[in-house]
């Protein structure tokens, strides 16, 4: 899927609006969103990437304890506060 079908995709499954491209790093494309009338950061991740994948479970479990909270995650982005 190219980079803006994936972005639309996240924009309108996830109820997102307003994306600002932040940064392009080796495993991720970076922007903020609004979510829910909140400033929300979109990470969508690349392919092959598995590391960040499994940062989700870590984010998962600690539930915004000492972490920031994660309101959606799949296997192609997460959506952090």
């Amino acid at each position: 899927m190219s980079d803006n079908k994936k972005l639309n995709y996240y924009l309108t499954e996830w109820n997102l609006s307003n994306p600002q491209l932040l940064t392009q790093t080796m495993t991720s494309r970076i922007y903020t969103v609004t979510h829910d009338s909140e400033t929300v950061v979109l990470k969508l991740l690349s392919p092959s990437e598995t590391e960040e994948q499994r940062g989700a479970i870590a984010l998962r479990y600690f539930d915004g304890c000492g972490t920031v909270r994660l309101l959606r995650h799949d296997e192609g982005a997460h959506l952090p506060e």
